[in-house]
């Protein structure tokens, strides 16, 4: 028996009208098939009778697939399929189905949910908007991951305020890179109490949101090529916590940190905390332009404390 089904990659066009009756058969009899990867497909074919999200599952006509209820990951990551053209995957409503990629794919036009425990969903590329209709209509999940890279959350956190993630509260792994986020609401990720691992990377933050003190199951903040130019004792303060409660990775590559007397302390933390910091030193630039780094910086303290000539940390 099937245990996994692999035909990405392809413009393979699974509800061809000729094929529908062998396919149906074929997904009918893989009753211990676990993983189907139907990424990288660009199905461009006109589907005769093409069924709708409209239509009922138990209707005579339509190019759908009522999927088994062994599966327990699908990837349609990468699928683009013609407007005129809509085939489903069925998703029955006693599944198994924990894991669902629809990254960079005309989603909406592919899948139908009747009931799911997904413990797993990547949706980047697409807008939020799919991905976070589908999951608030389970609000008991089981939901652990969540990505949305490249989501436009930056309109989702204009639209939808405090209330954009109110129903993650099960969430553990939130991925939000990548959305061009230049500002938090003050709640935004106060639902999340189970959050252990935040990815805000290549965004547009100059400061880490206070609002993370409160969280303390953090084990990793990604906090790598925003706008920092320091970073708050109150972050620091509560990172070295979470160092002390259960160990904490934090990354702050690739940001525009200052070398000047206002940032003296940061500095100091950055080569004195226990916490697994992405590197040691960072680079960073002082008052008159010269970029360094943090740990030239560090050893010459007394110059930046007492506002000496810049020039001599570059000596």
């Amino acid at each position: 028996m099937f245990t996994e089904n692999f035909i990405q990659g392809n413009r393979f066009l699974l509800f061809n009208w000729k094929n529908q009756k062998e396919v149906k058969s074929f997904f009918v009899k893989a009753i211990r098939l676990k993983t189907l990867d139907y990424s990288y497909n660009v199905v461009n074919v006109i589907i005769p009778n093409a069924l709708t999200s409209n239509l009922k599952v138990t209707s005579a006509v339509g190019s759908y697939v009522i999927l088994p209820q062994s599966l327990e990951q699908i990837d349609i990551s990468y699928t683009v399929v013609n407007p005129s053209a809509l085939p489903l995957f069925i998703v029955p409503k006693i599944n198994n189905l924990t894991y669902l990629d629809i990254s960079y794919s005309d989603s909406t036009l592919t899948m139908t949910f009747l009931k799911l425990r997904l413990k797993t969903v990547i949706s980047a590329g697409t807008r939020y908007e799919f991905a976070l209709h589908q999951l608030n209509r389970f609000q008991n999940n089981n939901l652990k991951t969540v990505i949305f890279k490249e989501a436009s959350l930056n309109d989702g956190i204009r639209h939808h305020g405090n209330w954009l993630f109110k129903d993650l509260r099960s969430v553990e792994l939130l991925d939000i890179s990548e959305n061009n986020i230049w500002y938090f609401p003050d709640e935004l990720l106060n639902a999340m109490s189970n959050l252990s691992s935040l990815y805000i990377s290549k965004n547009l933050l100059a400061s880490i949101p206070v609002q993370l003190n409160s969280h303390t199951n953090i084990k990793i903040l990604d906090f790598k090529n925003n706008l920092l130019t320091s970073v708050s004792s109150t972050i620091t303060n509560w990172a070295d916590w979470m160092q002390q409660l259960h160990g904490m990775k934090f990354k702050l590559d690739g940001n525009a940190f200052e070398c000047n007397c206002n940032n003296v302390d940061f500095i100091r933390w950055i080569h004195t905390t226990k916490v697994d910091l992405d590197s040691r030193p960072y680079n960073c630039k002082l008052s008159n332009g010269t970029v360094i780094d943090t740990l030239i910086a560090y050893n010459y303290l007394h110059d930046l404390t007492c506002l000496r000539t810049v020039d001599t940390l570059c000596g």
